[in-house]
């Protein structure tokens, strides 16, 4: 199986974690978005530190969707084969 690099945004818990915690299961490469340090996705990737980069990101905030492309740059990975979009906002109506 060729290792394959896999982008999830939204991955500190529910869907976004398990997607995290299989596909590094399996072998893969995962850069994982939370929206702060400390969750149990920190957790899973210390176990396959080579293959796991955590970056934040909050979707709701500009700035900070602007600092996540910035520290993508920075890793240095230039494929990424598939993203799994699972962070949203919901703004409740006035």
């Amino acid at each position: 199986m060729e290792t394959q690099t896999w982008l999830i945004v939204g991955a500190s818990r529910g869907i976004g974690l398990e997607f995290v915690r299989q596909l590094l299961t399996s072998g893969h490469r995962v850069i994982a978005t939370a929206r702060g340090p400390g969750s149990a996705l920190d957790t899973i990737a210390r176990d396959a530190p080579d293959r796991a980069t955590i970056l934040t990101c909050d979707v709701s905030k500009n700035e900070s969707i602007m600092s996540f492309i910035d520290q993508l740059a920075q890793t240095g990975i230039r494929t990424i084969n598939y993203a799994v979009i699972n962070a949203g906002i919901l703004k409740y109506p006035n």
